[in-house]
């Protein structure tokens, strides 16, 4: 009988293994070096987003707030019963002005960057300052007889007092929102602002 010689097996390189994986870890990287930003750019698009979303609520809230505070019979912001109205402080003990009543409801904006007027205008967004929220607290003009909507200011002033329970007191709140992207911040004018008004008729 002859003896066989076993056979062995081929030795396998596993360098083309290595190069296979390596390939895949570069093919990986170059990947997400493409979609990455993209899928950044989108989160923080989507926060951004909703943060402005967050503020548009809450200065609708602040100025139905301060609306409604307005118009109550007994506030010192209504001048139905007399010649000069107080919307900014107030003299009552426990009372709380209107402004202050706006400021409360606007806590995502810091109490710094408030500003409340009664009458006047808002100012000019090349005036007004990033971060800011500016509030107008506004009067109908009793001797005028026009019927102009809310949202117009004709009509509207704080120099002279109501003369009657149907006229009007209108709240206007501009807010210059700025993401906080630095990215969406440059892309959005310096006067983008965020608005929000309300209207209602003063109690007698």
């Amino acid at each position: 009988m002859s003896e066989h010689t076993p056979r062995t097996a081929p030795i396998l390189s596993s360098e083309p293994r290595r190069r296979r994986r390596h390939g895949q870890r570069a093919q990986s990287m170059v990947e997400f070096a493409l979609v990455g930003p993209l899928l950044l750019f989108v989160a923080f698009g989507a926060a951004d987003f909703g943060r402005a979303y967050f503020h548009q609520n809450e200065l609708t809230n602040a100025a139905r707030e301060g609306a409604r505070l307005a118009i109550l019979r007994d506030h010192m912001c209504n001048t139905v019963n007399g010649s000069s109205s107080d919307c900014k402080s107030s003299s009552v003990q426990n009372e709380t002005s209107v402004c202050q009543a706006i400021l409360n409801e606007g806590d995502l904006i810091s109490s710094n960057n408030w500003h409340c007027s009664e009458g006047g205008t808002l100012p000019a967004a090349s005036a007004a300052s990033a971060g800011n929220a500016y509030v107008e607290v506004d009067l109908y003009n009793a001797s005028s007889s026009s019927t102009t909507a809310c949202d117009s200011n004709v009509g509207f002033s704080a120099s002279t007092p109501r003369g009657g329970g149907y006229r009007s007191v209108k709240v206007q709140i501009d807010y210059y929102y700025r993401p906080m992207t630095p990215l969406f911040s440059g892309l959005f004018p310096s006067t983008f602002h965020i608005s929000s008004t309300a209207c209602a008729r003063a109690e007698y």
